[in-house]
């Protein structure tokens, strides 16, 4: 059935209940049943009773489909109600339209705001990205600092740990051992000088022709040898000959055994062996020399010897070439050794050669011996500080600090001419708790000299 027919329909069915009639499917339309019913009504008297009973009958069937009241009445109030509703949706409509077009300008200013928020957060992290680049970088960097650091720290910690175990252990050793460094460097000087003195004297008495050194030794020579073993000993040498064997060897064997000595004292005075032979190395052990006297003027002496104990450290690291250093003791002890064997066997003195030859490999053995001891010393000095003991030229023989060789005499009143025999001095921790000044210092080992009236005796018996 089509919209059209369905609206028609309704319609009329409407136009027979208005009639009073109810119109059913397949029923004719209301117009057809009104002039039906007319004619009906005109032509059979009886149909005024039929109509109002049918009026009833509809009356009844229309209640019983639920038409209860005038159903045009209702689709009135329907269509007030609708229009009612219409009339608050078109206010509201218009109430949201205003709202909307009032909240446009802020709808408008939250999306600039929004953009400038945008752009904010955009630069920010980049500025961010930057930041946690340069902060991984620089962490980077810190890293490998302190991975060096840490490296330092460890090396350090081992340098430490091997400083306790040498503090511990010279605290343990026995000063005996010292004294057996210091008689051993002694006994190989004078063993060594013994013996090639009195073999070369005896060979040069046995040659009538100059066979070796033909120089004579200069003026300047003979000064440098004075201040090492004294003006009347090189005197007495100067003035001996090869045919006076005894005498000139033995006087010969002294003036070695003082240049040895002599030598080994200044490796024991140095304040770093290793500083030696080197121009750079002089200036620096005149520097810390000149640092050191202030140092302990000023200063406790535990402290003092800390601060060597340290340097000395430091300086067998920067310095550790010690095999040049002992080279040089040991050329410059060849040097003052020959000069005086020139005084004595005049044209009969070997030559350089010879002369290298035969002290070269001692000499080295006992400056070897010397730097050994020298490192004893220093790494002994925050307990006990030892040094030589080095008598000057015409000072008094006193028995409690010196002693005199084997083939010497004691007198009672007598000066010193030379050292022949390595001395020591020590002050203990108890000696050196002073603030300041020098520290009261005692005799370790008694130094050996040679005396005046021994040379007297000795010159006045050939």
């Amino acid at each position: 059935m089509s919209p059209t027919s369905t609206s028609h329909s309704d319609k009329d069915r409407g136009a027979g209940i208005r009639g009073g009639y109810l119109a059913l499917d397949g029923d004719p339309p209301a117009s057809q049943a009104v002039v039906s019913a007319a004619g009906v009504h005109g032509t059979n008297e009886q149909a005024g009773t039929d109509t109002s009973g049918q009026r009833t009958a509809l009356q009844a069937f229309g209640e019983f489909l639920g038409f209860t009241s005038d159903p045009m009445a209702e689709l009135k109030a329907d269509n007030r109600r609708l229009k009612a509703e219409n009339h608050d949706l078109k206010a509201k409509n218009s109430e949201w339209w205003a709202t909307i077009q009032t909240l446009k300008p802020e709808n408008y200013d939250l999306k600039a705001r929004n953009s400038e928020l945008r752009a904010t957060i955009q630069a920010l992290r980049s500025q961010n990205e930057h930041y946690i680049k340069a902060l991984e970088s620089r962490e980077r960097e810190y890293n490998i600092k302190l991975d060096e650091k840490r490296t330092q720290l460890e090396q350090k910690e081992v340098e430490i740990a091997e400083m306790k175990k040498t503090l511990c252990m010279y605290d343990a050793c026995s000063e005996a051992d010292i004294t057996n460094m210091v008689d051993a460097i002694n006994t190989r000087a004078q063993s060594f000088s013994r013996n090639l003195a009195g073999r070369w004297i005896k060979d040069a008495s046995k040659l009538s022709d100059g066979g070796g050194d033909q120089k004579p030794v200069t003026e300047e020579e003979a000064a440098s040898l004075s201040g090492v073993i004294g003006a009347p000993l090189v005197s007495t040498l100067h003035n001996s000959t090869p045919g006076q064997t005894k005498y000139a060897a033995y006087f010969l064997q002294v003036a070695w055994r003082a240049c040895i000595v002599a030598t080994v004292t200044k490796v024991l005075s140095s304040f770093s062996a290793s500083l030696a032979g080197t121009t750079e190395g002089v200036s620096l052990d005149v520097k810390l020399r000149d640092l050191s006297s202030k140092v302990m003027d000023g200063e406790a002496q535990p402290a003092y010897g800390r601060w060597r104990y340290i340097t000395h450290r430091y300086l067998k690291q920067v310095f550790p070439d010690e095999e040049r250093a002992i080279q040089f003791y040991a050329s410059e002890a060849l040097s003052h050794c020959r000069t005086a064997g020139r005084l004595v066997l005049k044209t009969r003195c070997p030559d350089d050669h010879v002369f290298a030859t035969s002290f070269e490999m001692k000499l080295k053995e006992i400056m070897a011996d010397a730097v050994k001891l020298l490192t004893t010393f220093q790494e002994r000095w925050t307990t006990t500080n030892f040094e030589p003991y080095t008598p000057h030229r015409g000072d008094q023989f006193l028995t409690d600090r010196m002693e005199v060789g084997n083939q010497n005499e004691l007198f009672d009143d007598d000066h010193v001419v030379c050292i022949i025999g390595l001395g020591l001095l020590y002050s203990g921790k108890k000696a050196r708790e002073k603030t300041s000044g020098e520290p009261v210092k005692y005799i370790f080992k008694k130094v050996q000299v040679f005396t005046e009236n021994n040379h007297h005796k000795l010159i006045a018996s050939t």
